[in-house]
């Protein structure tokens, strides 16, 4: 079986579609998103929708798809100071657009972790 990875895709819908192109043409039957499909980039629920989409597609959890959750939902887990800082002005817009489309509690389920395991070969633990 051929098996494509990727990761840190954070919302970039252009490079998905290149990627699931090349991952195609290489013949690749299923495919593992190692965590951050979302944030930063203007697409995240272009992107969370695309894969969502296909049943060849296992998650792992990143730490900005977590992140977004904690983000809405002003967690004291984050610095206070972050919710002010323009820094995180994507950050913000991304959750809230998640949110709108329903989605952003999605990943929640996502697993941390994911291990491979094929006869006669080594298991492969996939983490972001």
């Amino acid at each position: 079986m051929r098996l494509a990875i990727l990761a840190d895709i954070h919302g970039n819908a252009d490079a998905l579609n290149a990627v699931l192109r090349d991952a195609r043409q290489c013949g690749a039957e299923r495919l593992i998103v190692n965590g951050d499909v979302v944030n930063r980039g203007p697409d995240s629920v272009q992107v969370l929708r695309t894969l969502l989409d296909r049943p060849d597609v296992t998650f792992t959890l990143g730490n900005h798809d977590d992140l977004l959750r904690l983000w809405q939902a002003r967690s004291e887990a984050l610095p206070a100071d972050w919710f002010t800082d323009p820094f995180w002005g994507a950050t913000d817009w991304s959750a809230a657009q998640l949110d709108r489309a329903g989605l952003l509690h999605t990943p929640a389920d996502w697993p941390m972790t994911l291990t491979l395991r094929e006869p006669g070969l080594p298991d492969i633990l996939i983490a972001h």
